[in-house]
This record gives structure tokens, sequence and C-alpha cells, in this order.
């Protein structure tokens, strides 16, 4: 019974913090204290969260308790290694400006796409584009075509001579969408994200 209500505890220290409950800087140090740091059970995989795997990211919990406790809306969150843009996300999501930075080019474009927001006119024309991809791939004769301009070496020892061509049509494909930078980064990402 004891344990249930030390949970019950944290849960609420959880809510209330999310609610803005604590006002004093002592309160919001202690609120840290009752946290199970851990968010067992917590739904980490939401909205563009879930959208490209990337190695030691953290859940978004952590860093949306620190938001929520110690900044206001329109302020803004600096996170200089951002990785995969958790942070940044959770800070668009309180509506609080943020700014990332990582070594990491294909973090900094993850981070730029999953902090992005696309008109639903953009992923139709997205979705046009990806129907005439697929139709280009499935074609024989334009995946014979494509397969005697790869090089003769072995590219990669994880993807064999199909599979390489495959992926270089689709890229190709997302090449003629590039004067929209919004939805070509989204196909760069999503395609990333399927490789990976």
């Amino acid at each position: 019974m004891q344990q249930a209500t030390l949970f019950g505890n944290i849960v609420d220290t959880y809510e209330k913090i999310i609610n803005g409950h604590y006002t004093s800087t002592e309160e919001k140090y202690s609120a840290l204290d009752s946290i199970n740091w851990d968010f067992t059970g917590a739904q980490t995989q939401y909205l563009s969260h879930r959208f490209h795997s990337y190695p030691a990211r953290f859940i978004p919990q952590i860093p949306k308790t620190f938001i929520k406790l110690f900044t206001k809306k329109v302020d803004t969150v600096v996170d200089p290694f951002c990785g995969c843009g958790t942070t940044l996300v959770e800070a668009f999501l309180t509506q609080r400006n943020s700014i990332g930075n990582d070594f990491n080019p294909l973090a900094c474009l993850i981070t730029k796409v999953k902090t992005r927001l696309i008109s639903d006119d953009k992923l139709a024309k997205l979705n046009v584009k990806i129907y005439k991809i697929k139709r280009y791939v499935d074609s024989d004769r334009r995946r014979y075509e494509y397969r005697k301009k790869l090089p003769k070496r072995n590219i990669s020892n994880l993807f064999n001579r199909d599979m390489i061509n495959e992926l270089c049509m689709v890229k190709e494909g997302l090449d003629d969408i590039k004067d929209d930078e919004a939805i070509y980064e989204l196909g760069l990402v999503a395609l990333s994200g399927a490789i990976w």
C-alpha cells in the first residue's frame, strides 16, 4: 500500500509540474527530488519523437519537466548538443522558442524536420511525389538502366545492388522536389529513417 501511495505521489508531482503548480524556486527544486526519472510506463514515442531513430536519445518527459519548471511561455530554451531534437520539440510543444546545435549534420537535419510545421498541401505534394517514385522504382526497365550507372565496386556489405539501386532512385526522385525545402528535407529524413 505504501508503494502505491509513493507512486501516486510521484505521478501527482509530475502532473503538478506540467500544470505549473510550483511557483517558488524552493518548491521547484524540491519537486525534482520527488520525480521517478525512469518515467516507467510513460508514453515516450508521440508526435515527431518517433520519426527517426537516434542513438542515446532521452525520453521527452525529462526536458519537458525542466522546461515547464524553469521557463515561461515565449522564453528561449538552448540545447547546445541537441542530437535528434527532443528538447527542441518539447520546447515547441510548450510554447517556448528554442535554439539547438549539434556536430552531426544528420542530427541537425532530423531536428529541423521534427520541429517544422508542414501544411497539408505540402504533405499532399510529397505524397504525390512518393507515389510517382514508387511507380518509377517498380519499373524493371528503369531499374536495369539505373544499375548500369552504378560503379562496379562493392558499395556496402549491408545492401545488395538492387537495394542500392532502389535507394538511389528514391534519392533521385526526391531531388526533383529540392525547390520546396520543407518537403524535400522531410523526404530525406524519411529515407534516412528507412535505411537506418
